[in-house]
């Protein structure tokens, strides 16, 4: 059974954009430079390490394909929201950047400001440093098409956007989220502090796969039969 996460609620402005949103707390944290094993993998893979926390969410997407991102939880005010941003407002992310946002961004946000361009970059105001204590861990189902046009109109491109933009997958998702709250109490201390979601995770549909069994077997320079092509 998951203790539910009372003090703050989650509200989705349309399913469209968001179709599910998980959060989870985890208090009384340790952040520090991550162990060498974390560090190394990561940066085998491309991704310079920030902390144990950033790298804990970095070293699952990489894993499961899910990008997660960590809030700082204090610097929380109120609910989170999943919307459009507001004609002009304006949002400094984890580059330094200032960007100016419209109805084109899809925003995490608090009662007073943007917290993230959701599923892009998370925001300066909410980072985790070597001060965080507490946080809130960020897994959800963004639209492509959505995160598509608000990374363009925001001219940025990450790792999270890259994956959000071609699909990721719903049924690895609270897999992912889970081992990342795992490795982060492991690994940095703390304990859970509770759990919420809000929205239902897609229906996963069958997909065909249309191909020439004679080309395969070209190419491959051996004999597949039909039967062990279908089981494979």
């Amino acid at each position: 059974k998951k203790p539910l996460l009372k003090e703050k609620d989650i509200l989705i402005e349309d399913k469209n954009d968001c179709s599910f949103y998980v959060a989870r707390v985890v208090r009384d944290i340790e952040v520090k430079p991550s162990q060498g094993w974390l560090e190394e993998r990561i940066d085998h893979c491309g991704i310079n390490s920030v902390n144990n926390i950033v790298d804990i969410t970095n070293y699952c997407m990489l894993k499961w394909g899910n990008p997660l991102h960590a809030f700082d939880l204090d610097e929380i005010e109120g609910n989170i929201y999943v919307r459009r941003a507001k004609k002009g407002e304006v949002f400094v992310g984890l580059d330094d950047k200032e960007r100016v946002l419209g109805e084109d961004n899809l925003v995490i946000a608090d009662e007073r400001k943007v917290i993230a361009l959701a599923g892009v970059i998370g925001g300066k105001n909410t980072a985790v440093t070597f001060k965080t204590k507490n946080i809130l861990l960020e897994a959800a189902i963004f639209s492509p098409l959505t995160i598509r046009l608000s990374r363009r109109k925001a001219g940025i491109e990450t790792q999270s956007s890259y994956r959000f933009e071609r699909g990721v997958s719903p049924q690895f998702l609270e897999f992912a989220s889970q081992e990342t709250q795992n490795l982060i109490i492991n690994l940095a201390g703390g304990r859970f502090g509770g759990y919420k979601e809000k929205g239902r995770i897609p229906s996963r549909q069958k997909k065909k796969i249309i191909f020439s069994s004679s080309r395969l077997n070209e190419y491959v320079g051996e004999e597949i039969s039909y039967s062990k092509i279908r089981k494979i």
